[in-house]
């Protein structure tokens, strides 16, 4: 029975997982491959996807178990994967 489903499969993940998110990127440490910084961010049920605003490329980041909070605390910069070459 799912009557006490949230947004997310985990919210204190999620929201620990969105803190990092945004202590890198006030850092300056979100890029692409293609060499842009601007970038948005989409909030799913169980991960983040970071979006290149120039070329579309993705990188997504799982945000549903507590592992995923240990794999981005050691993370100082986040690389997307432009969509191009």
């Amino acid at each position: 029975e799912h009557a006490g489903q949230g947004t997310f499969l985990d919210e204190i993940v999620m929201e620990e997982v969105l803190s990092e998110l945004k202590e890198i990127a006030a850092r300056g440490g979100i890029s692409c491959t293609c060499g842009s910084k601007a970038w948005q961010l989409k909030v799913n049920y169980s991960s983040v996807k970071l979006i290149c605003g120039e070329c579309g490329g993705t990188m997504r980041i799982p945000a549903g178990c507590a592992d995923d909070i240990d794999d981005i605390c050691c993370k100082h910069t986040l690389l997307i994967h432009g969509a191009k070459g």
